[in-house]
């Protein structure tokens, strides 16, 4: 089947015909001969995941195939029903030494898996995956802010614009629509890392965290995955740069009011830029 006509069942939707199956296919023997191994990288989103990833990919050696289970939002009742042929397929898609995705925190979630992330660290490792990447941000709030400003300009990544200030309000508060409130949501995310800190203490894994390994110089988290799968010394290119080097209280319009919110919690230090 010409790439041609898979790009075409590829915009239509199609992403599970027989046409994509078998490209899979044709390059299953050979990827199994050449595979050594098959990492995953677990996060929340905006930790710097994209940068890494890109630098991963520069590698001879590996083939960083993104999101996977983001890419396939309009058909989450097929990565329910058959995860284990949707994820294996990818894995076959190529004949590189190392695969590795990124699964976040939603892709666990009803849109996608709708899956337990014990079981689905479970699964992976029944498809063969042994190295395990845990990368976390520390700053929830920084998080939240350049999360939000994503989805106000439609924009998570900047190659080589100069930066540009856009302001968000924050909610912080849950209403009658059952969003959480802010508090709740940083919440959250110190369960999830809780729960996935536990998961991956006995597992063949690395801990990575933005603030120390990714936001001055990526080069260090690069390194560290590099050393940690065993592969020869590689220098690859930075292509993304930091989207929001502003402070706080430049781009939050209620920053005074999630001052006060924050002020005598735990979650105090995340206001200092």
């Amino acid at each position: 089947m010409s790439n041609k006509i898979i790009s075409k069942l590829k915009k239509n939707k199609i992403i599970y015909s027989t046409a994509i199956k078998t490209k899979y296919y044709i390059n299953k023997k050979n990827a199994i001969k050449n595979r050594i191994g098959n990492i995953s990288t677990f996060h929340t989103t905006r930790c710097g995941s994209s940068v890494v990833g890109l630098m991963l990919n520069q590698h001879p050696d590996i083939y960083w195939d993104n999101e996977i289970i983001r890419r396939i939002k309009f058909c989450t009742h097929r990565i329910q029903q058959e995860p284990e042929e949707y994820i294996t397929n990818k894995m076959y898609a190529n004949n590189s030494k190392y695969y590795g995705f990124e699964t976040t925190k939603q892709h666990l979630g009803e849109r996608f898996l709708n899956m337990e992330l014990e079981n689905y660290i479970n699964l992976l490792k029944d498809f063969g995956f042994k190295y395990f990447i845990n990368l976390q941000r520390k700053n929830h709030l920084k998080k939240l802010v350049s999360n939000s400003i994503g989805k106000k300009t439609k924009k998570f990544h900047s190659k080589n614009e100069t930066p540009t200030i856009t302001k968000i309000k924050l909610n912080l508060n849950s209403n009658n629509k059952s969003k959480k409130s802010l508090i709740q949501k940083f919440e959250d995310l110190d369960k999830y890392y809780n729960t996935i800190n536990n998961l991956l203490e006995n597992e063949n894994s690395i801990k990575l965290v933005y603030e120390d390994d990714i936001l001055n110089n990526p080069y260090i988290a690069y390194q560290k995955i590099i050393n940690f799968i065993g592969l020869n010394d590689f220098k690859p290119e930075i292509m993304l740069k930091k989207q929001n080097p502003f402070a706080l209280e430049e781009i939050i319009i209620n920053y005074e009011q999630v001052r006060t919110l924050l002020t005598d919690t735990k979650y105090e230090w995340m206001l200092k830029s």
